[in-house]
């Protein structure tokens, strides 16, 4: 196995959406980096998402604002991103005014499944028996069949968020929030956070807090 990647500690703050909804999503199919749009549900997801942020802010004395947005460059991203800051402007509690700089990231892209992309799980199991059991076996090795290794995502994520500055927001995947966690939590764990698409994350003082619906004001997560 692999050394595992660490993040460098950093004091400022960094917060995450997850791309709202595609069909693809919906069909619970291997997405990977095929660039599929997002559905109505994940348009209103989005919508949902700048009522967190707000509420968030709403609940903390800090300016409600971002120092700019990074974006990962595939579509279902840039949507949400857009619709997002979009409505933020729009609010009538706690406005967040749109960043001045918006920047797409290709580092922030979803893992690569290769084979596996477009596919649902019992087909993958029935194309390439006995992969499915073998790549779930670790959640820090898994690579699809004629995939990128989890690694080399884990790098370029990393690598991209080292260069952002504190207060960014951060528009991108599953698996870019999970190799996030993976780099702070580090050592063998039997389960980590869900990375649903109705949560806004923020990434602290080497800790990560999740606000939704349920707890506006954010609540810290951690493995099991």
């Amino acid at each position: 196995m692999p050394s595992p990647l660490v993040m460098p500690p950093r004091s400022g703050r960094l917060y995450f959406l997850r791309h709202g909804q595609t069909e693809w999503n919906a069909r619970r199919l291997f997405q990977g980096q095929t660039d599929i749009p997002l559905n109505d549900t994940g348009r209103a997801q989005a919508r949902e998402y700048a009522a967190l942020v707000r509420g968030w802010f709403a609940t903390r004395d800090l300016a409600p604002a971002f120092s700019m947005a990074a974006v990962s460059p595939l579509a279902r991203a840039r949507e949400t991103a857009e619709i997002v800051l979009a409505d933020l402007g729009e609010g009538q509690n706690a406005k967040v005014p749109a960043p001045a700089e918006i920047r797409l990231e290709p580092g922030l892209m979803e893992q690569q499944y290769g084979h596996w992309e477009g596919l649902p799980i019992d087909e993958i199991r029935r194309r390439f028996p006995g992969s499915v059991e073998k790549q779930f076996a670790s959640m820090r090795t898994f690579t699809a069949d004629g995939g990128e290794p989890l690694q080399h995502m884990q790098e370029r994520v990393l690598e991209c968020v080292a260069r952002l500055p504190d207060e960014a927001l951060i528009v991108g995947h599953f698996g870019t929030l999970f190799s996030i966690m993976l780099a702070m939590w580090p050592g063998e764990h039997s389960s980590f956070p869900e990375i649903p698409q109705h949560a806004f994350f923020v990434i602290e003082n080497g800790r990560i807090l999740r606000s939704d619906a349920q707890c506006p004001e954010g609540r810290e997560i951690r493995p099991q």
